[in-house]
């Protein structure tokens, strides 16, 4: 053919999603940032954030499941260990998403049809489900234990 080429396309505009090759059968085959990054990508409050944004929240909820994943032994009576490890867990991803730049006062009632959810309820329910963290459906304890753990910090 001797010198002619076929030109490149030009580059689109539209940023794109690489799908991670996720084993939903086994979570501990997969690394947890791609879990993470799996379970953050349909959520349309998260979609206007800029890529250093998305990765530092990434990063935070990595650190989030972490810290849950590592377990608690607080020895307070009447309080199992799971259950504050959840309402620190829900604090964590309070605190990433507020990192980040996301509002997180925004209630929604497209994932619950009993009731509104907050972004950070369904960003906690959507990277608890994929990284096997078993979250109550009425989150109104663990929210008030949160918050009780963010006045004393």
């Amino acid at each position: 053919m001797g010198g002619w080429e076929m030109p490149s396309k030009p580059k689109s505009p539209w940023s794109g999603y690489e799908i991670p090759h996720v084993s939903p059968g086994d979570p501990n085959q997969n690394s947890i940032r791609e879990l993470v990054k799996h379970a953050l990508v349909d959520l349309d409050e998260l979609a206007h954030l800029d890529d250093s944004q998305r990765e530092g929240l990434e990063g935070d909820l990595v650190d989030a499941v972490g810290h849950f994943r590592a377990g608690l032994s607080a020895g307070k009576r009447g309080v199992s260990d799971e259950f504050l490890a959840t309402a620190i867990f829900h604090n964590d991803v309070n605190r990433a998403l507020e990192t980040a730049g996301v509002p997180t006062t925004k209630w929604s009632r497209i994932h619950r049809e009993d009731g509104y959810e907050s972004v950070i309820d369904r960003v906690a329910r959507a990277v608890g489900e994929v990284c096997s963290i078993d979250l109550p459906k009425d989150t109104k304890r663990i929210v008030r234990a949160a918050a009780s753990i963010d006045a004393l910090l």
